[in-house]
């Protein structure tokens, strides 16, 4: 079975793979963005804190804006969906058996996690931002 959820006669409303992204679009995004930031801003400062004279990366705060601004596309991109996806299994005529169940509690899960992560991911950049690189 391809979908979460079927409405008799009509195509797919929605598919297990627009739960999931709901879900985890924007946990993934964070910590990539984590991940990626951290590396980028220790390739530029010393052992001791301070900044290094030629670091390997010279606009760390340029780059790393820029990544959190894709980050945090992705991330709406899955609150979107998640909302979608809440508003579809709310609109759908089907009996209310396990299989909606599972469907509504994954987009009200996504809703919740992705709204989240979202303000995470804007806490991280301002972050990036306001706070000294080599501290």
């Amino acid at each position: 079975m391809t979908t979460a959820l079927r409405v008799e006669s009509h195509p797919p409303v929605i598919g297990y793979g627009a739960l999931w992204f709901g879900i985890l679009a924007a946990p993934l995004a964070w910590s990539l963005l984590s991940v990626v930031n951290y590396a980028m801003t220790a390739q530029s400062c010393g052992s001791e804190g301070t900044q290094l004279a030629h670091p390997l990366f010279s606009t760390v705060r340029i780059v790393a804006g820029v990544l959190t601004l894709i980050a945090l596309s992705i991330a709406i991109a899955g609150l979107a969906a998640a909302i979608r996806n809440r508003r579809v299994v709310n609109a759908a005529d089907v009996p209310h058996d396990a299989v909606w169940n599972r469907v509504h509690f994954m987009s009200l899960f996504g809703i919740v996690v992705s709204a989240l992560f979202v303000n995470g991911i804007v806490l991280h950049g301002l972050g990036v931002i306001f706070i000294p690189l080599c501290r």
